[in-house]
């Protein structure tokens, strides 16, 4: 009872009013689902407001580019990997509301003051998804398990094209993980009298669509391994053991070779990952996995070939730009000498080629799709809590059963259903008011800006 107190002290006037609240209040939820309160939320000022301000934070965080490794069948390489890096704009970002009711309040001739004393979020703990639209690499391996690398993409993600995703789930019998965090709070609200106050805690889902760049790669440390189990008399010690090369095939031989290679470069390439272009021709089945994904040369090749171009300035520029990328695919073109290539520099947990001596064209993209809850770095839901006022005038509560069915039809009627929604409950004169807020809070020692600027 301490929840609920009145302007006036009257035990009465409590008791009816928590009676009141249990009756009139679970009609209310009938007229107001989950659902829909959902979709009125992202309509309404607030809920746009806070849109937005989701929107600006995860645009910012688009840069760098989230990722995230797939591993590829051990068929076709072992220890091998694809990294996906979505490359996304502001505008492709999409952000959703999911309302939960935490209570319905209805006073009754007076207002009456509301103390709240608590926050509850419900929001998905299963995987989040990375999905690709028309995937062939996919194929490669159906739906993955994997990580993101760097919040806020933190967390277990399930990789896969759209069909995958969908079969994998379902054949698992898998079931979201609904996970109900609840947080102190002490907000004191005023209800309006004949007014039903409907307390919600929002939450929010980011769906995030853009175009992948596919970049092949391997863990040595992996592959290393796989060797001296799968390759008859490789070396325990590249320095000590000498390797006869009659004891293995051309595979074994190029391995242990470019191992060594790799070994006195930097030691620490022999515990990381590689993508395929930082190794380019060091080993014949890491380049031929690669192939496909991209053509490597050198700049002070296509230099030379701009130099025997500078005569020609009277070409369209397109024939310019055709003629560049027949430069640059050296595995096709033998005007291009054999060359190979050692890593350079370690960005994102894996290993790169010197930019200053190659170019690298990346030939495979795909629009992929991520959706995530928005998470602290935590791992706890940004929220926001508000109270909705609905006013019910008088003349209207002996008949509200039959105003809840006109309504209840108006919501089976299809594509006018939302915009119907919304207009009747503007009518109604329906206002959203802020409660608090952690959307715009910052991490520890940051500053943060109070109710990310609304104005109550």
């Amino acid at each position: 009872m301490r929840d609920f107190t009145t302007t006036t002290t009257t035990l009465l006037l409590i008791v009816s009013t928590v009676f009141a609240s249990g009756v009139y209040g679970a009609r209310s939820r009938k007229q107001i689902g989950n659902l829909m309160a959902s979709r009125l939320a992202e309509m309404s000022p607030l809920g746009r407001f806070m849109v937005g301000k989701l929107r600006e934070e995860l645009g910012d965080q688009l840069d760098p580019p989230p990722y995230v490794d797939v591993a590829v069948d051990d068929r076709i390489l072992p220890c091998s990997y694809e990294r996906r890096i979505l490359n996304a704009e502001y505008e492709d970002i999409r952000v959703g509301i999911t309302s939960r009711l935490d209570f319905e309040f209805i006073p009754a001739s007076e207002p009456a003051s509301i103390n709240i004393l608590n926050s509850t979020a419900r929001f998905d703990t299963s995987s989040s998804t990375w999905t690709s639209e028309n995937s062939q690499s996919f194929g490669m391996y159906n739906s993955s398990q994997s990580d993101f690398i760097d919040a806020p993409w933190l967390g277990s993600v399930i990789v896969g094209n759209n069909q995958d995703v969908t079969d994998s789930q379902r054949q698992s019998g898998e079931k979201s993980n609904q996970k109900e965090v609840t947080v102190d709070v002490s907000t004191t609200y005023v209800c309006p009298a004949n007014t039903l106050c409907r307390v919600e805690t929002w939450t929010y889902t980011a769906n995030i669509r853009g175009i992948s760049t596919l970049v092949p790669m391997v863990d040595s440390q992996c592959y290393e391994a796989w060797a001296r189990k799968n390759y008859k008399g490789f070396p325990k010690d590249y320095e000590s053991d000498r390797f006869d090369p009659d004891l293995g095939s051309n595979d074994v031989v190029y391995a242990y070779h470019a191992f060594r290679r790799l070994g006195k470069s930097n030691s620490k390439l022999m515990h990381s990952n590689l993508t395929i272009p930082s190794v380019h021709e060091q080993i014949p089945e890491w380049t031929r996995f690669g192939a496909p994904y991209y053509n490597i040369y050198k700049l002070d090749e296509l230099q030379d070939f701009d130099d025997d171009d500078d005569d020609d300035d009277n070409e369209e520029e397109v024939d310019d730009l055709m003629d560049d990328q027949s430069k640059m695919d050296n595995t096709t073109d033998p005007q291009f000498s054999f060359f190979q290539v050692l890593p350079s520099y370690l960005e994102d947990e894996a290993w790169w080629p010197d930019e200053d001596k190659y170019g690298v064209e990346f030939n495979i993209h795909e629009r992929d799709t991520i959706n995530i809850p928005t998470l602290h770095y935590d791992g706890n839901p940004k929220r926001t809590q508000v109270m909705l006022e609905i006013p019910i005038p008088a003349h209207n509560w002996s008949n509200n059963t039959r105003r809840g069915s006109r309504v209840k039809r108006q919501t089976s009627t299809g594509a006018g259903t939302l915009q119907a929604w919304r207009d009747d409950l503007k009518d109604r004169g329906i206002k959203y008011k802020l409660l608090w807020t952690n959307v715009c809070d910052q991490e520890e020692g940051e500053k943060t800006e109070k109710d990310c600027g609304w104005a109550r």
